[in-house]
């Protein structure tokens, strides 16, 4: 049974919404602003519609944001680890990464948001498999999800190393005898 990841959705959500509800109030306070000290805007009317939208499109966002933060796993097996991530809401990405490959963990939860949340991102350095780095994003106690990984990964490491002296040592004593 794999050990299985995925980013806390309800807090993706609430941290959009906070992204996207601060972003509108800017562009808000920027336009009106700008109808009270220009003649850009000749009327209060096309202010209204204007604001009206941005907020539409910034829901829409937030809409699928929150579906696409649904489709995202990280599931970790004996052997290897399998990354699933949608593009554009209707392609499923996955990305098998064997344990071989990974040499260095790290987690990184700066920023604002990250820290009232107590969410982060877990790296995984990919640089024996050429790719540069994958990163699981927006995972709650990334500190504790990061040692778990490690565990996994030791429990590979241990399992592979295991195999190498049985198959060594199954050498040695079928040349002993030969």
């Amino acid at each position: 049974m794999p050990t299985v990841f995925r980013p806390n959705t309800h807090k993706v959500l609430l941290m959009n919404f906070l992204k996207m509800l601060t972003t509108i109030v800017i562009v808000i306070i920027i336009l009106i602003i700008l109808e009270f000290t220009t003649t850009i805007l000749h009327t209060i009317a096309p202010l209204h519609w204007l604001i009206i939208t941005i907020v539409i499109i910034g829901l829409i966002i937030l809409l699928l944001s929150q579906i696409a933060a649904k489709k995202v796993q990280y599931a970790f097996f004996d052997d290897k680890l399998k990354a699933c991530n949608s593009i554009l809401f209707l392609f499923k990405k996955t990305k098998n990464v064997s344990y071989q490959n990974i040499s260095q963990i790290s987690y990184d939860n700066t920023g604002f948001f990250n820290r009232y949340f107590g969410t982060g991102t877990i790296i995984l350095d990919l640089s024996r498999q050429g790719a540069k780095e994958l990163k699981m994003k927006r995972m709650d106690e990334p500190a504790k999800k990061m040692e778990r990984v490690q565990e996994v990964l030791r429990s590979f490491q241990l399992k592979t190393q295991a195999q190498y002296t049985e198959k060594h040592r199954m050498k040695d004593v079928l040349d002993g005898h030969a």
